[in-house]
């Protein structure tokens, strides 16, 4: 909890959030409320049965907060830099290492902001959901699990939909600071 914990108060709140539970799938995101992390639902898919991917074959990268990187939101590692300890779908893997955006970066080898690479992932056809499993770096950095929900059972509309709620996540949003709000 720690480490979600972490990633929210670093921008973790702006990604969706893919959480099984034994009643069911749920896709979301983390608030706090009265005081407390929690796990919202969107409203967006609701399944009664949990939905049972082996998600260890479709993980496209980690996200995690380096405090001393460039950029000042969340980062994303591609596979190559995460450990990850099963094998990954061969098919997931090959588009992973031939995708590249016009800065010569690959998804699968990326190391940058969380908006980039899910600009990266939703212009080659990806579905980046932030799962809350933890994995590691390969220096020992913590971070949670990306998935690619394409992998799951899902009607081509609710994938149309849920294309439509990530993409919203990368919208440019104005920010403003209580202290700045202040004065």
């Amino acid at each position: 909890m720690l480490l979600v914990e972490s990633l929210f108060h670093h921008g973790l709140s702006e990604l969706p959030v893919l959480h099984t539970r034994a009643n069911g799938t749920y896709l979301g995101y983390m608030v706090y409320e009265k005081g407390h992390l929690a796990f919202k639902d969107s409203g967006l898919f609701s399944w009664a049965e949990p939905i049972e991917t082996d998600w260890t074959k479709y993980c496209i990268g980690m996200v995690c907060y380096r405090e001393m990187l460039q950029w000042k939101s969340l980062s994303f590692y591609g596979l190559d830099y995460c450990e990850i300890g099963e094998e990954v779908n061969p098919d997931l893997m090959s588009s992973l290492t031939e995708v590249k955006n016009e800065f010569g970066d690959r998804l699968f080898d990326f190391v940058g902001s969380i908006y980039r690479a899910y600009k990266l992932l939703l212009a080659n056809d990806f579905l980046p959901v932030v799962l809350l499993r933890q994995t590691t770096s390969k220096n020992n950095h913590p971070g949670l699990v990306i998935g690619d929900l394409r992998a799951t059972p899902l009607p081509p509309e609710i994938m149309s939909e849920v294309r439509e709620l990530i993409v919203q996540t990368l919208e440019i949003r104005l920010t403003v600071g209580l202290e700045e709000i202040a004065s």
